[in-house]
């Protein structure tokens, strides 16, 4: 729910100034000035109202707020939203107000981005944000479970100039983030059954961009060329006559489309199936977090698909390669290609089993189709 207030907007140099413009505030301790309406001025200060009652000025420069504070008006209830911007040109070619809410956003003096970027970055590597509600930080949203880490994530953050890569390196080499998922403590889950206070880490399945990508990975035909046009997955024919409009490149399954998801194509009326199927979010809709299902049709896709089928034979003969006919090595480097892990003995065993009755790349079909292979444990 979103509460609105009004800015009466004051110029102090033009008596055509007075007029209203609305801002959205959710919970913000200092409300960012967001103009919706386009006025042909540029503001010097503004009066947030609450009501009938003034709550808070709102300057745009250290030497208007204090003018402000030579009027008379309180310096506690002065809020600075840009300081050190230059007034805008007298040309009036820009009111300068898209600079002043980049600065506000980027500022020391705000913590908030800092704050929701490293939040949105935790949950990507824990399964869940430190605040549960990613695109909602205001009053109707989720209070954060460990305040202080989120606050020192975000001086680090800001500390560390932004740098998206450096937080990635943080988390994943932290205690937490290198937890085993099959810690067991009867006391721990008493207490905390939703492990909101990290006492083991929170199996995570893989996107469905990953999902596809690791595949690549494991039989060794992932294309890691970096930039270029984007690629267009084979599609059936059947999906692609029911789209009357737009784009889609009828291309054959081959190394000319195995590059990182990333670069697949995304046309919002037309999802690609795979990704569909592992919970690709609405397209034509923002998603703070992704939903996550588990449904007959994932099983089915991993099993039957012909993309998964020639992934698997793939990596069949990257092993048998590999192997050159030594039948304990393709278990053993089946399981350390996809799962990075050695097999343990009764797996080895059952899998010596099973391939005296099937092909390698039926077993590689079987390593791609195992739990441990699409989920982060």
């Amino acid at each position: 729910m979103e509460t609105e207030s009004k800015i009466d907007i004051i110029h102090a140099h033009d008596a055509r100034s007075h007029a209203i413009a609305r801002i959205s505030m959710v919970g913000l301790a200092k409300p960012p000035l967001v103009v919706t309406r386009r006025v042909p001025f540029v503001p010097k200060f503004a009066r947030l109202k609450y009501g009938n009652r003034v709550s808070r000025f709102i300057a745009v420069s250290e030497a208007v707020k204090n003018a402000m504070v030579e009027a008379g008006i309180d310096r506690s209830r002065i809020v600075v939203v840009h300081s050190g911007v230059e007034d805008p040109p007298a040309n009036g070619r820009t009111s300068g107000r898209r600079r002043a809410l980049a600065e506000w956003l980027g500022s020391a003096e705000n913590p908030l981005t800092a704050r929701v970027i490293v939040n949105r970055i935790w949950s990507h590597h824990f399964g869940q944000g430190i605040v549960g509600t990613l695109d909602n930080f205001g009053k109707m949203g989720e209070k954060p479970t460990h305040p202080e880490l989120l606050d020192w994530l975000a001086v680090e953050f800001m500390g560390r100039g932004w740098s998206i890569k450096q937080m990635h390196r943080l988390m994943m080499t932290s205690d937490a983030y290198q937890m085993s998922s099959q810690h067991q403590d009867a006391g721990d889950a008493e207490k905390d059954p939703d492990n909101q206070y990290l006492w083991r880490f929170r199996i995570q399945r893989l996107d469905a961009e990953i999902v596809r990508d690791a595949m690549m990975a494991a039989s060794g035909a992932l294309d890691l060329t970096m930039g270029g046009p984007p690629v267009f997955p084979h599609i059936p024919g059947e999906i692609l006559r029911s789209m009357s409009e737009g784009i889609w490149k009828r291309e054959e399954d081959g190394p000319r489309v195995w590059r990182r998801s990333v670069y697949v194509y995304r046309k919002r009326g037309l999802p690609f199936p795979m990704f569909e199927v592992f919970d690709l979010p609405d397209q034509n809709i923002s998603c703070g977090r992704r939903n996550v299902s588990t449904v007959p049709t994932q099983a089915l896709t991993l099993l039957n698909d012909e993309f998964v089928l020639r992934q698997s034979k793939l990596f069949a003969d990257r092993v048998e390669e590999a192997a050159k006919g030594d039948a304990a090595k393709r278990v053993d480097l089946a399981y350390r290609i996809a799962l990075s892990r050695p097999p343990h003995e009764d797996e080895a065993k059952l899998a010596a089993d099973f391939l005296k009755k099937r092909t390698l790349a039926d077993f590689t079909h079987v390593i791609l189709n195992l739990n441990e292979f699409l989920y982060v444990r």
